[in-house]
């Protein structure tokens, strides 16, 4: 990681285990807070080929890692994972789930009251195509989501999440 000064960003600065290890860590995503969120491939505490972490940030420092859990999680690959700067939602990118639409599609989990999170719902056909959708990553505040999209030959494209999100939680009475 780099962290800003007035001036300028300082040397990069290697995270060691938990949060760096000989698999594949890839992805990292922050919170405002600091808390880390990535996907591992491979990792014996997973649950398939690519496994979404918390590693929280606590006295300057990376804890042990969190695996997500059942929520978010399969034995398929979930991947990409982008977290809202206040951690009141994610976007990840999952690969191979009986409700992916085509060849990878983006899913959205939303955190509860008790700190847990809504098991993850694909975000539908407003984002999802029978192609490839990959890559999420927001705007600072929160309010857009960016991705990658192989439809129509590829592309970059946005939505405003914040419509979505009133939607979602009216269809799937998320708490």
């Amino acid at each position: 990681m780099v962290e800003r000064n007035a001036e300028n960003w300082s040397e990069p600065i290697h995270l060691d285990n938990p949060v760096n290890t000989e698999l594949m860590d890839c992805y990292a995503s922050f919170a405002n807070n600091g808390n880390l969120y990535f996907h591992r491939f491979n990792d014996e505490n997973g649950k398939g080929g690519a496994d979404i972490f918390l590693s929280e940030y606590i006295d300057e420092g990376y804890s042990n890692l969190i695996n997500l859990g059942d929520s978010i999680n399969t034995k398929y690959h979930d991947w990409d994972v982008v977290i809202a700067p206040d951690e009141s939602f994610m976007v990840f990118a999952s690969f191979g789930r009986p409700d992916d639409m085509g060849k990878g599609d983006l899913y959205i989990s939303l955190k509860k009251d008790d700190g847990s999170w809504c098991k993850a719902k694909n975000m539908g056909n407003k984002v999802n195509s029978c192609e490839a959708e990959i890559c999420p990553s927001l705007s600072s505040d929160g309010k857009y989501l960016f991705f990658t999209s192989f439809r129509d030959g590829g592309g970059i494209y946005w939505l405003d999440l914040s419509k979505f999100i009133k939607e979602y939680k009216k269809k799937f009475k998320f708490n």
